[in-house]
């Protein structure tokens, strides 16, 4: 791995858990010294989900451009390769929001 700097970032643990409860990831957002998002390849970073991980729900925008859509497909052929079951879920009916496109999900 080649190391491109030093940033400030925020760390998060997401909802991820194990079978316990325990969380099993966190996401981190590197940042610039005045608190803009970092100017790097993949300024926002999830760390890998776990070797225990057998099913993933991937919830995914709907929004205009379709770029939720197209992530979380890649993300799921990436899991599945894994031999990961993956659901993928997207909202089935668009609301009258401009910026993207959301509803209940099925």
């Amino acid at each position: 791995m080649t190391e491109i700097g030093e940033f400030p970032s925020i760390v998060c643990a997401i909802r991820v858990r194990d079978v316990w409860g325990n969380l099993v990831t966190l996401h981190r957002t590197y940042l610039t010294q005045n608190g803009k998002k970092a100017k790097v390849g993949n300024a926002k970073k999830m760390m890998p989900i776990p070797e225990c991980v057998h099913n993933v729900l991937i919830w995914a925008d709907k929004d205009k451009s379709v770029t939720g859509k197209k992530s979380a497909n890649v993300l799921k052929a990436k899991l599945e390769k894994r031999g990961i079951r993956v659901y993928l879920l997207l909202p089935n009916l668009p609301s009258l929001e401009r910026k993207g496109l959301t509803g209940t999900m099925s």
